[in-house]
């Protein structure tokens, strides 16, 4: 009697805890902050499968697909719309706009080899026009891959509808663009943009393969008006070959700009960059700009152009210059002109000589305490890069932090070391707080002798740098690195090396990677290093040894 009694009891527990139990499953699965942590870690597919549970998953939902969910439109036959990845349908889907708080729009034209398009097929949904006047409001970036941005069927978005929260733009174009089969249908006559009153950045490249075709004036002049229609624009980058007019852009911050030196389609002559024309857009600079930069990717038939920039921006904080060797700065580098200017870069093209490219700097500015330079060292001309090292430094005196990176051409003798030696001494007048110098090989052996000798001489390069190095003032802020060429720079451990790497012992630190070493020196080499606490590191790299 008293067993059945006790069973009883047990079982009436039993369905007490599993009603309780399934009480706590529901107050947990309708929390909202439970399923704010649970819906969190969802990814899109499975937040749209919860939300058909009840009205409250759904409510809960609904923010989180918002922030995480993609409308993909996949505007063409090519490889995207057949891979696995994308599986959303090419016909643009409808568009719910209370789901969504922003809308970005991809267009892609960028057809595989095995496309069938028809050549003028402009590959856009049936359904745009339709789904468009939802999309307007909602949209906050518009980005052209490889498309025809301002063909017919799109004429009608530029011209009639508003895009209140567009702040990015992105167009990128090809010669698919200008191909001779398309006609009129590549560029119709744009008179007027709709006012885009928060478009913020808006990047323009257009890929010309070599060749400027004619119709890249209205390319450009379709381009201008996307200027004009921006008024609060902030950041814009340009790739192409023509000049802007900036003036309709008073609030402008930022100006990237790339002219890539081509061939005209008909005469076949190189298209030069033009100073007096980029004299001519940067006067037409708002004052507002803070950050340029300038680079050219020149023809390999291009003249050097004579005429010299001018330049005069009383806001620019950061200038870089990717092209410095050919760009004519001169006397325009100062503190009337730039009485703001506090970073500056210069690269030179191809990895050019620093001699090379300090002719082209005449003034001081005392303004300037960050620079980046990137050029190459040769032992043909180290006698001229030694003392254009010094007028560096003499030009640019308050420079308080330092990146360098120097790519050596160097099968050397003693005068070529003794150079690259001085050469790094005379950046050390600096007090920096923060300095990074990068060595880059450059290895090309054209005989078996010529191995020998760079064989012998990458190690007198790095005994070299790290001796010119050793008097520095800010060496504990400073990082040296080292880069080979996947072993075919040859490293050993002579007494010189050993007196070296301790005359650095006060840095940061110092790397040596893709060097070949045989075993015996590299566990040499790291005893040497542990026994003196030195911050060096010599990273193994499979198939030295």
């Amino acid at each position: 009697m008293e067993t059945d009694i006790d069973q009883a009891t047990i079982q009436v527990a039993n369905i007490d805890l599993v009603a309780d139990t399934n009480k706590v499953t529901m107050m947990a699965l309708t929390n909202p902050l439970i399923l704010d942590q649970i819906f969190r870690s969802l990814d899109p597919i499975s937040l749209r499968s919860v939300r058909l549970v009840c009205r409250l998953w759904a409510d809960v939902g609904a923010s989180f697909l918002g922030k995480q969910g993609h409308l993909i439109f996949l505007s063409s036959s090519d490889y995207y719309c057949t891979s696995p990845y994308f599986t959303m349908p090419r016909e643009l889907a409808s568009f719910n706009p209370k789901l969504a708080k922003n809308v970005t729009l991809y267009i892609n034209y960028n057809c595989n080899i095995n496309c069938k398009c028809a050549p003028n097929t402009t590959n856009l949904p049936s359904t745009f026009a339709t789904v468009l006047p939802s999309i307007c409001e909602k949209l906050e970036t518009l980005r052209f891959l490889s498309g025809r941005a301002f063909e017919p069927r799109l004429h009608e978005m530029w011209t009639t509808y508003d895009f209140p929260n567009l702040t990015h733009i992105t167009i990128i174009a090809t010669n698919k663009e200008f191909n001779q089969h398309d006609g009129d249908m590549a560029f119709p006559n744009i008179q007027q943009f709709r006012p885009l009153g928060n478009l913020k950045v808006l990047c323009l490249t257009n890929f010309l393969l070599g060749e400027r075709n004619p119709s890249e004036s209205d390319w450009s002049s379709a381009c201008q008006g996307l200027l004009n229609a921006a008024p609060n624009l902030e950041e814009f980058t340009l790739n192409s070959v023509f000049y802007p007019d900036l003036s309709p852009c008073p609030k402008l911050k930022e100006f990237n700009f790339q002219y890539k030196e081509c061939r005209d389609y008909v005469t076949k002559e190189i298209i030069k960059l033009d100073i007096s024309e980029m004299n001519r857009m940067m006067e037409r600079c708002p004052n507002s700009l803070e950050k340029l930069t300038l680079n050219l990717n020149p023809n390999e038939d291009a003249i050097e152009p004579t005429e010299k920039l001018n330049f005069r921006f009383p806001n620019l904080t950061y200038l870089k210059l990717d092209t410095a060797d050919i760009f004519k700065i001169q006397d325009s580098l100062n503190v009337t002109n730039l009485p703001k200017l506090t970073h500056f870069s210069i690269n030179t093209c191809n990895y050019l000589d620093l001699s090379k490219m300090m002719a082209n700097y005449y003034m001081h500015h005392t303004g300037i305490t960050s620079l980046n330079v990137v050029c190459a060292y040769c032992a043909e001309v180290g006698n001229q890069d030694r003392h254009a090292a010094a007028k560096l430094v003499t030009l640019f005196p308050a420079v308080k932090e330092y990146s360098l990176e120097l790519q050596i051409d160097l099968a050397g003798d003693d005068v070529a070391f003794l150079s690259l030696r001085a050469m790094m001494q005379s950046f050390g007048g600096w007090e920096l707080t923060r300095g990074q110098v990068n060595i880059q090989y450059k290895w090309i052996p054209l005989s078996l002798a010529a191995l020998n000798l760079h064989n012998e001489s990458d190690t007198e390069v790095v005994i070299a740098v790290m001796e010119g190095m050793s008097d520095w003032r800010a060496l504990p802020n400073t990082t040296l690195q080292f880069v080979g060429n996947h072993g075919e720079p040859y490293l050993h451990l002579t007494d010189r090396m050993r007196d070296a790497l301790l005359s650095c012992r006060t840095i940061k630190s110092v790397t040596i990677s893709e060097f070949g070493i045989d075993e015996d020196t590299w566990e040499d080499m790291n005893a040497f290093i542990e026994d003196n606490n030195l911050p060096v590191s010599i990273p193994n790299i499979d198939g030295f040894w």
